[in-house]
């Protein structure tokens, strides 16, 4: 069952006694008038045997002759004016160690006692710190925050010092609390302040946002106290950045999903590096470029009319049948990829068909390598082939020189389990911001592939929502 909460802090100016108190009471000499001439306080300033502390002490133990002349003149207005249905009050002071004079640990019990006297649930909680100790006074009332049950707390924060206040404030961000304060001599319709914070907390909920978005931490920015929607397009980047529900994939051609993955690892890859994951970022090169030669792999059958009008590829087996593979079981099969390569392409090859002719070194298995090798031996795409052949360090037969794919199989994207630092993926790359710049002038000049820039779309409508 929810319930309202009010906490209020406390400080030496709190428990005023009515101006009546003065010419009834024998410790009259206690108090001086209050500055409004209405009521009295304990006057701090009594020696050499009296304190603030042993007088609010005194005035506990003789509770019941200070009873009737007792007022919270920075609490009660609000319980009057805003909070009539308050279940239960917390009083928050201080009870430093060893006890200071002016601890106001016996206001506390004194106003525990008078408000559970009115028919309100009471408590107190009590810091050990200096009540100027700003650190220690936002862990203190963090602590009170998180033990509190209900669904509506509401802050009394005009007592205390100016440090628990502000701590107060502090320790309640993002926790959509009421603040009121009292302002004693304002007109009566000024006199109680009601704040929540929400400009300032969202500006600093901005500020924590812009700097997740500069890294693009969907995740981390879905568990910070914003909306709905914008957990919504943190959901929607998070699915585009693991290739959830591409756009028109599943139903699409191979050619067009392929351009579809390509952007989307183009965009990938830039998360990555902007991430500082060196590993994924050789991961992402290394497959964009298989993936890239998939790609014009498809097209020359595509060009050289290999591809039926359903996308297959005819072959003759040994006994003459004319049986059709899909080009996806092609990419997935090495023997078929050895079949269309002799049926259709028997003069790249030897007559066994293990090795490029033009190229003597790279076996027909050689993974990514084949298509570029392919390519070259037709004359294909050159541009393309060429952008690939310095971070391939012109794709030597021994692959351990091959720096793209020693990179990738000594990290745990390949065979190792070794790091990959920044100084690396720059290295191979010749400086990873020109190579990601031209990488997008290959994919949209040379293969006609449009990148949407998904990733800053995304950020922006993000930072639109946090601006309204």
């Amino acid at each position: 069952m929810s319930k309202t909460v009010l906490i209020a802090l406390l400080g030496n100016q709190d428990l005023q006694l009515r101006k009546s108190a003065k010419t009834n009471l024998e410790s009259a000499n206690w108090f001086r008038p209050n500055n409004d001439g209405i009521h009295w306080i304990i006057d701090k300033k009594l020696k050499p045997n009296t304190s603030f502390l042993s007088i609010s002490e005194r005035i506990k133990e003789e509770y019941e002759d200070y009873q009737e002349y007792i007022y919270f003149a920075l609490i009660q207005p609000i319980l009057d004016a805003d909070l009539k249905g308050v279940d239960e009050i917390i009083f928050c002071t201080s009870a430093q160690s060893p006890l200071h004079n002016q601890d106001c640990l016996h206001i506390a019990d004194i106003a525990v006692r008078y408000y559970q006297e009115k028919g309100y649930t009471c408590q107190h909680q009590l810091f050990d710190c200096a009540p100027v100790d700003f650190s220690a006074l936002v862990d203190f009332f963090t602590t009170v925050f998180n033990k509190i049950e209900g669904d509506k707390v509401c802050i009394a924060a005009s007592g205390g010092t100016p440090d628990m206040r502000s701590a107060i404030h502090f320790a309640g961000l993002f926790r959509k609390y009421t603040y009121f304060s009292i302002h004693p001599y304002a007109d009566p319709s000024e006199r109680i302040s009601k704040k929540t914070f929400e400009r300032q907390e969202a500006l600093v909920l901005r500020s924590i946002v812009k700097k997740m978005l500069d890294v693009y931490d969907y995740e981390g920015i879905s568990k910070l106290p914003v909306s709905q929607q914008i957990k919504e397009f943190c959901k929607e980047g998070i699915n585009r950045y693991n290739f959830t529900n591409l756009f028109g994939f599943s139903s699409s051609t191979y050619d067009v999903q392929a351009k579809i993955g390509l952007a989307a690892l183009y965009e990938n890859l830039k998360l990555c590096y902007t991430q500082g994951r060196y590993a994924d970022v050789v991961g992402r090169i290394f497959r964009i470029e298989e993936a890239i030669g998939h790609l014009l792999y498809y097209q020359i059958l595509e060009d050289e009319n290999i591809l039926t009008a359903t996308k297959e590829i005819e072959l003759t087996e040994r006994n003459g049948r004319i049986t059709t593979v899909s080009y996806f079981n092609v990419l997935e099969n090495q023997n078929k990829k050895k079949q269309v390569s002799l049926e259709y392409f028997d003069s790249l090859f030897d007559s066994r068909g293990n090795r490029f002719l033009q190229f003597s070194s790279p076996p027909l298995k050689s993974g990514k390598n084949f298509w570029y090798f392919f390519c070259k031996s037709l004359s294909k795409y050159p541009t393309v082939t060429s952008f690939f052949e310095p971070i391939n360090n012109n794709y030597p037969s021994n692959i351990k020189q091959n720096h793209l794919t020693e990179l990738r199989n000594k990290s745990i994207l390949g065979h190792g389990f070794e790091g990959v630092s920044k100084v690396e993926v720059d290295n191979l790359t010749d400086g990873f911001e020109k190579f990601i710049k031209e990488l997008k002038q290959l994919l949209t000049d040379e293969l006609n592939i449009p990148i949407s820039e998904e990733f800053e779309q995304i950020n922006e409508k993000i930072l639109a929502i946090i601006d309204q």
